[in-house]
C-alpha cells in the first residue's frame, strides 16, 4: 500500500518530464514539498482504525508501526 501511494504522489506532484535535465533529487523534492505527509498519515492511520474496528483485531505496535492482530494472537497477550 505504501509503494502505491508513493507512485501515486510522484505521478501527481513531481511534474516529470522525459528528456529533462535535472535530477531526481528535484522531483523528490517538488513531491515531498507538495505532499502533506501528516495528512496522508492521518488518512492511513484512520482507514487501518476502521478496517480494525470492522473485523475485531485490535491494532498493535510493532517495529515497522501499527498493524492489526488476528483475535487469536490478541488473546494470547
Amino acid at each position: 500500500m505504501m509503494r502505491a501511494i508513493a507512485r501515486q504522489a510522484v505521478r501527481r506532484f513531481a511534474g516529470m518530464e522525459p528528456g529533462r535535465p535535472v535530477g531526481g533529487t528535484y522531483y523528490l523534492y517538488r513531491t515531498l514539498r507538495n505532499l502533506d505527509l501528516d495528512s496522508v498519515l492521518d488518512k492511513l492511520m484512520q482507514q487501518a482504525r476502521n478496517r480494525s474496528a470492522e473485523d475485531g483485531s485490535p491494532l498493535t505496535p510493532s517495529r515497522s508501526g501499527w498493524r492489526r492482530t488476528s483475535s487469536r494472537s490478541a488473546s494470547r497477550r
